[in-house]
């Protein structure tokens, strides 16, 4: 005879910010409505539901009878809302006070729009951190649910893993339920059969005790495939020994099994997109290795956890991001200080109303900006950082939010200039942060002397959103950086001329090509001979010298010496070009200089040849940019080389513009011109920057952004210095 199994299912349901009015309309038809259908139609049928924040602000807008319907199953106790915080960011990879607020930003909104309060929380891809329980706690959170994986890498064995436990940091205590990877995994996949044996199986193991275990499904994917009406039916067919229950039930009804401490983890199927490549090796050969021995399955959990903070430093566009979102985030707790210290001292005036209006809608800003979507790979269900529309809004979210804290404080470039030295990206080198009123840039020393940000300040527009193509798991063999001959042939399909995505099968997965090499804007490169327009564009060139990724020295930052003058800033690295039969030793300064009156920039690039014999090289600058509008399909290039005029589209693929003086960039939908003008004829390459990568609607390309590379043979006389002063213009 069977016992009773207590099962607690959680749906949840997501969307990323981006997702448009008709996307969650055909999720809410297809999808969350039939879900409640299925609630509604069987009263035995408990279910606990996590709805993102996009689903739930699209069912206040479009779809208030959704939000009746939910207040209503859930008073009446036949589904288990969950909170968490609103935009699913991953709570451990924001600052404390921002968990905080989203997790109470949540709880309010459910108890005015549902009227009840969630007890327990989601957490976006399971992520967690020791430090967790403090925020949770603070926030009211009495329970959540993380994986099975984690509560054995903490040393638990396997048949203790069900029910739920506490864990505690500095006294504040929350509870955990595990969830049961396997049988969530046998859920989601099905068939019917591989579910009712999974469930027998889980049942078995702890006769004649009562068991508690829950599971969590991704409730969108779990619709789609069918899978939904599968349980549905096992569930049915199996109530005489099988039990849905709410997690707060089950909180309440059985005891925790005593206290836990928990290691840092995340969900256990981003394990190898979180990896670097030869990490990744390494963790395969080992698992095939163990699998031989039959003992893969007993040290699993605990070789190579999953660190949500190691997508930073896979993908540097996130890293950009989430460091952005850092300072954003001390912006906006400057203006809160500020208001709280004015309240505190009874100094509060008429107009602290409006300020506070003003740090709601830069809370919602920067909130949304802290979606978990943009800063990994995005997975089997997502595009994220691959996105080059959610990474320019996320971009621009923040943005907002920044300017309204300054309209609010005071802007720190109000009277032409604000630049100041800062470890902006906490790597432990100190960047340049400048500001003017058209103007924000941070200029990284430690990365070649780049520019990290560049955006238009007045118009809320980041120019430099490129994503670089990385190693991913799918990646089996692929042709890097090692130099090989590259024929015009060889180009990737680039997406149709309409738009930046072309969702089909890429036919071209073995010719997909990843930067092993950072790309970044004004980088210095010392081409080999050899090198071509498809080898540079492929990233597969010889790099002579050492000064493209290697550290820079920050030297100066300066205001304008007079009124008119632009500010600046001087960076300078001393290196080493080598080629087969000869070494080079040079110095280069770069001075950037930002107009205060009006947005314009203007790098002054000074080459010193350090030896007494002359020397021969060829030098390219790069720039590579983002798609202002992100769509390629708008991106077009004017060039000037003496009288004859030339245009090109960033979607015919890589061109040669020739010799030029003059370069005229546009996007016609964001309505943005950057002009580059040269003291005298350089040639030119533009290159878009392709990623061939898998995503929810099979393989796919995308053009994420775009590459300049202005590049001449040179020759300068012993200890001798060459200066070109590159303009650069920002029309509307």
């Amino acid at each position: 005879m069977r016992s009773s199994l207590q099962l607690a299912v959680v749906l949840h349901f997501h969307q990323p910010p981006t997702a448009s009015v008709l996307t969650l309309e055909d999720c809410f038809d297809h999808i969350y409505e039939p879900v409640l259908d299925a609630i509604e139609a069987d009263e035995r049928l408990l279910l606990n539901l996590h709805f993102g924040g996009r689903i739930l602000e699209h069912a206040l807008a479009h779809r208030p009878d959704f939000l009746g319907r939910l207040a209503q199953f859930w008073r009446a106790g036949r589904i288990e809302l969950l909170g968490g915080a609103f935009y699913d960011p991953v709570l451990a990879a924001i600052p404390e006070r921002d968990a905080i607020s989203q997790l109470q930003f949540t709880a309010n909104w459910l108890k005015r729009q549902l009227g009840k309060v969630p007890a327990g929380a989601w957490l976006a891809l399971r992520a967690w951190d020791p430090a967790l329980p403090r925020p949770l706690s603070a926030s009211g959170v009495s329970w959540t649910l993380l994986d099975d994986a984690q509560f054995l890498a903490a040393g638990l064995e396997p048949e203790d893993v069900h029910g739920h436990y506490t864990t505690e940091r500095a006294g504040h205590p929350v509870g955990v339920f595990p969830i049961d990877h396997a049988l969530s995994r046998a859920l989601s996949e099905g068939p019917e059969q591989r579910m009712r044996d999974h469930l027998g199986v889980t049942n078995l193991a702890h006769q004649p005790d009562e068991r508690l275990e829950s599971v969590a499904l991704q409730g969108e994917r779990l619709v789609q495939s069918g899978r939904f009406n599968e349980l549905l039916a096992v569930l049915d067919s199996e109530y005489h020994w099988l039990k849905t229950i709410p997690l707060s039930r089950a909180f309440d009804v059985f005891p925790t099994r005593g206290r836990v401490y928990l290691p840092s983890g995340a969900d256990p199927a981003l394990t190898e997109w979180s990896r670097p490549a030869a990490s990744r090796a390494q963790r395969r050969l080992l698992r095939e290795q163990l699998e031989m021995a039959g003992m893969w399955t007993a040290v699993e959990h605990f070789v190579g956890r999953v660190l949500f903070d190691n997508f930073l430093a896979k993908y540097g566009e996130a890293d950009r991001l989430h460091k952005r979102m850092l300072a954003t985030s001390r912006a906006v707790d400057r203006l809160r200080g500020v208001l709280a210290e004015r309240q505190r001292k009874g100094k509060a005036s008429a107009s602290d109303g409006k300020a506070r209006k003003v740090l709601e809608r830069a809370c919602d800003a920067l909130w949304r900006a802290q979606t978990h979507s943009v800063y990994w790979h995005g997975g089997p269900e997502e595009v994220g950082v691959y996105d080059p529309r959610l990474r320019l809004s996320t971009t621009r979210q923040l943005m907002v939010a920044q300017r309204m804290v300054e309209r609010a404080l005071g802007d720190p470039a109000r009277t032409g200039w604000s630049a100041f030295k800062h470890d902006h990206d906490a790597d432990g080198h100190a960047e340049a942060v400048v500001m003017t009123p058209t103007l924000g840039a941070v200029v990284h020393a430690a990365r070649g002397g780049t520019l990290w940000e560049l955006d238009l300040r007045d118009r809320g527009m980041p120019l430099l959103t490129c994503m670089s193509p990385v190693e991913e798991p799918y990646d089996d063999t692929l042709v890097g950086n090692e130099v090989v001959l590259v024929d015009a042939e060889d180009r990737p399909t680039l997406p149709p001329s309409g738009g930046a995505w072309a969702g089909v099968t890429n036919p071209h997965l073995a010719r997909r090509r990843v930067d092993r090499q950072a790309r970044g804007a004004f980088q210095d490169h010392f081409l080999g001979a050899e090198t071509t327009l498809e080898t540079f564009g492929f990233r597969q060139f010889r790099q002579l010298g050492d000064f493209a990724v290697e550290p820079w020295e920050l030297m100066r930052v300066a205001g304008p010496e007079a009124e008119g003058e632009p500010g600046r800033v001087l960076v300078g690295r001393s290196g080493v070009v080598k080629d087969v039969e000869s070494t080079l030793l040079l110095r280069i300064e770069k001075e950037y200089r930002f107009d205060p009156l009006k947005p314009r920039m203007v790098l002054s690039h000074a080459v010193t040849n350090r030896s007494r014999e002359t020397a021969g090289f060829w030098h390219g600058l790069e720039w590579t940019m983002g798609i202002p509008s992100a769509d390629a399909g708008n991106i077009s290039v004017t060039t000037f080389g003496g009288p004859e005029e030339r245009e090109a589209r960033l979607v015919d693929g890589p061109q040669d513009l020739g010799r030029l003086n003059w370069i005229e960039i546009k996007d016609q939908e964001a309505e943005v011109a950057i002009v580059v003008q040269l003291p005298e004829l350089a040639r030119a390459w533009w290159v878009p920057v392709v990623s061939v990568h898998e995503g929810p609607d099979g393989w796919q390309e995308v053009i994420q952004g775009h590459t300049l590379l202005l590049h001449r043979e040179l020759e300068i006389w012993g200890e001798d210095t060459l200066t070109t002063d590159v303009v650069i213009d920002f029309l509307r």
